[in-house]
């Protein structure tokens, strides 16, 4: 049985909730897909389950978690004696990137909760207070607080070893916030790597080292991300996403997008739209 599975239209790029859920999962039912979402955490509150993801299979139960995240193909399913019950809240904007960074959860797909977890509460708060309100009495602000203090508590229950508070960048921070910001543009990391000074091979090390992805794999992954959330709540035309995203023509977009999603961007926009009507 499927409880609350809310999909948010909050059309600002900063920081918001994308989606919210509970479901009890029945013997024998499965998801298997490709992630568009940009950052998925799931809280399982009962029963027993199987996560895969990167080839990799997880046995997780009560009390466990787990994220996915966009590009992932991922598959999970309950355990057939004892399927399990699980909570989950999805994050979006440009500036997530910026607060996820001082988690350690960034990195992790399975995780176990601590006892009486401020993190648990808090997603169980929003799927709830979801499941109870009408679309025309939920309030845009009580969620933004709700992600916020979300967010705080992942930091502070799972912390990074990364400083929050450093006196001088290093080279991969630099890199990271260049990207971050000008990822809508027509960069290459050629061009990264000679505005901070640096070899193209000495940044990769660098970046790979510190956020366990490519400098070319996270500027793909941000302009990806802002294409999913473009044609997710936007009416743009493909050739403006491209634009947008740092495409110099449609097809290279969309070549780039099929890549990472197996569907193209308009094959994309048809099926969200037959999910919105039904």
């Amino acid at each position: 049985m499927r409880e609350p599975w809310k999909h948010f239209k909050i059309e600002d790029y900063d920081i918001r909730i994308d989606e919210c859920g509970i479901q009890q999962f029945k013997a024998n039912e499965i998801f298997s897909y490709q992630v568009y979402q940009n950052f998925v955490i799931h809280y399982i509150e009962q029963g027993e389950g199987y996560f895969i993801v990167d080839d990799k299979t997880y046995h997780l139960s009560a009390g466990e978690g787990f994220i996915i995240k966009q590009g992932q193909h991922v598959t999970y399913y309950g355990n057939t004696d004892s399927p399990w019950k699980n909570y989950w809240v999805g994050f979006g904007g440009n500036e997530f990137d910026k607060f996820i960074k001082y988690t350690s959860l960034e990195y992790k797909p399975v995780f176990k909760y601590p006892l009486d977890s401020n993190i648990i509460q808090i997603i169980k708060d929003i799927c709830l207070y979801t499941s109870r309100t009408a679309d025309s009495d939920m309030n845009l602000f009580w969620y933004h607080s709700r992600v916020y203090a979300l967010l705080y508590a992942m930091s502070t229950e799972f912390p990074s070893n990364k400083q929050t508070q450093l006196s001088e960048q290093s080279y991969d921070e630099i890199a990271y916030e260049f990207i971050n910001t000008n990822f809508h543009k027509q960069i290459t990391i050629n061009e990264i790597a000679s505005y901070i000074g640096i070899s193209r091979s000495y940044l990769y090390k660098l970046f790979k080292e510190s956020y366990h992805i490519s400098p070319q794999e996270f500027l793909i992954q941000k302009r990806m991300n802002k294409a999913i959330d473009l044609l997710l709540h936007t009416t743009k035309p493909i050739n403006i996403i491209a634009k947008e995203t740092g495409y110099d023509d449609q097809l290279h977009f969309s070549k780039a997008f099929k890549s990472a999603y197996g569907v193209s961007p308009s094959e994309f926009k048809r099926i969200k739209y037959v999910d919105d009507i039904l």
